[in-house]
């Protein structure tokens, strides 16, 4: 009761006081107060934000759906704040200041307020890399709060690492540090790798970071009973997989769209010329990775490491791509839908 009396006096800005690391000892006290009051009471008397709960999936879906501005945006420093509620432990005022900072739509401050209550009241679920990239939000079918025709939300199929050519320990010691730290266990559901590991030891630090994981075999793979092609169903998607350097020409969109067909998939990801490209044409998507270390080739002495993740949803992928330019990753975001 004293708290939320107190809370009444203060204005906005000395609320949101209690979120910043700037007061962690004031921070870590009100926290241990405010767990023992309900979601609403903290919501509409605590922190004096007026919310209830949608009654139906269409308003819940209008609900995400105007928050769509915090795909893509990257959360600072969360590493060094201590971390509390939300599913991917983002703190509620590191998320607030990097709207609030980096979002190019400027939100204002009542879809950012909405948008705290959502996540605290676990409505909906931030979804963020190790890098600090909010990737995508989404619904939460388990709460009493949303109704029964929630079912409908679209499933989430997974995540799925796309990387190759990594050849450790022939052009490369190992795997960038950036990267390193931000392949992480048990966030990611599946791996496709177009080869070239080159070593056991690659290949048993994909098994810990996923339970599924499809290697296809490299030119520089003499001693593995890798396949030179598979096929591997993810949502809605048939995904294609080849190193590449058995297509003559390299690269060579006209050779690749003939294995596509033949294998009959929607997305087609080839390795070899460790030139990082992703397109779609005439409804197919394509991806070469790269190479994920960076590695050498005789037409290309300096290559840029890289690699690419699927966030896959039923018909619709996500596309991040992952680059190391100056020791910084820089990612960039594309959408593909199965027609």
């Amino acid at each position: 009761m004293l708290m939320q009396q107190l809370a009444r006096n203060m204005s906005y800005r000395a609320r949101m006081r209690l979120f910043n690391k700037q007061h962690p000892v004031w921070f870590v006290k009100c926290m241990r107060r405010i767990k023992k009051l309900k979601p609403e009471t903290f919501f509409e008397e605590y922190l004096g934000m007026k919310y209830s709960d949608p009654r139906s999936y269409s308003e819940f879906k209008k609900k995400l759906s105007n928050l769509q501005f915090i795909e893509g945006q990257a959360v600072c420093g969360i590493q060094n704040v201590k971390r509390i509620l939300l599913s991917d432990s983002i703190q509620v005022n590191q998320l607030y200041l990097a709207l609030k900072c980096n979002s190019e739509q400027n939100p204002n401050e009542a879809a950012i307020n909405e948008l705290i209550a959502l996540a605290k009241r676990q409505l909906i679920e931030i979804h963020v890399l190790s890098s600090g990239m909010i990737t995508k939000i989404s619904g939460s079918a388990d709460h009493e709060g949303v109704c029964a025709d929630v079912t409908m939300l679209p499933a989430r199929d997974g995540l799925v690492l796309v990387l190759g050519d990594a050849h450790i320990p022939h052009r490369c010691a190992a795997l960038p540090k950036q990267f390193r730290r931000m392949l992480l266990p048990n966030k990611i559901q599946h791996i496709l790798c177009t080869g070239n590991l080159c070593t056991k030891e690659q290949f048993d630090f994909l098994k810990s970071l996923a339970s599924d994981v499809h290697v296809v075999k490299g030119d520089f793979d003499e001693d593995s009973d890798n396949q030179e092609t598979k096929v591997v169903t993810v949502g809605q998607f048939r995904i294609g997989l080849c190193h590449g350097h058995q297509l003559v020409p390299w690269g060579d969109f006209q050779v690749i769209e003939m294995l596509r067909r033949k294998l009959n998939v929607d997305i087609m990801i080839t390795g070899n010329t460790h030139k990082l490209e992703t397109y779609e044409r005439e409804g197919i998507y394509y991806i070469n990775p790269g190479s994920i270390t960076g590695a050498f080739t005789p037409l290309e002495p300096n290559v840029t490491p890289s690699f690419v993740l699927l966030d896959v949803q039923q018909a619709i992928v996500t596309i991040y791509i992952y680059k190391l330019i100056n020791d910084e990753v820089k990612v960039e975001k594309t959408q593909y839908k199965k027609t």
